[in-house]
């Protein structure tokens, strides 16, 4: 791929791994996918960049299989994905908001830390938001989007 978009420079290896729904390989299959990527990634372009994870917030002792099996090791960027239960317009919602994505990417950090020789390595949250819709109650919106129970607070 990098050799027929050469205007790509960065390739995600996957979308949420550790989601049978996605990849129904193990970490440690995810692992040798992530070595290989990277080795013919980087033979056509060494400046590429290959992101591994698109981990979920969830999952965490799938990914500290892959992370031991080796797949951070050959990670230029780890992504992740992060979307919380905190309103972030509520009162005191946004820091509850941070807090919660300050402890994932320490998380990440350690993961790495830990599996490889990298103590700081890039981290791109890749996706992201709040569960919460309660925000959309009084946006004008066509076609019937999102669903009415959507548009409701949660209870």
């Amino acid at each position: 791929m990098a050799q027929h978009y050469s205007s790509i420079k960065a390739f995600e290896l996957w979308n949420e791994p550790s989601q049978g729904v996605f990849f129904s390989g193990t970490p440690e299959e995810y692992a040798a996918l992530a070595r290989i990527a990277s080795a013919e990634l980087k033979a056509v372009d060494p400046e590429v960049l290959l992101v591994v994870g698109g981990f979920t917030a969830t999952e965490v002792d799938w990914q500290l299989a892959a992370a031991r099996a080796g797949a951070l090791a050959v990670a230029d960027v780890i992504s992740f994905h992060f979307a919380s239960d905190v309103p972030p317009h509520a009162a005191g919602g946004f820091s509850a908001y941070l807090e919660e994505l300050e402890a994932l990417i320490a998380r990440f950090r350690g993961l790495a830390a830990n599996t490889t020789q990298n103590p700081n390595p890039r981290l791109w949250n890749t996706e992201g938001g709040t569960m919460d819709t309660s925000l959309l109650a009084n946006m004008p919106l066509e076609v019937g989007l999102p669903p009415p129970q959507c548009l409701s607070p949660p209870s």
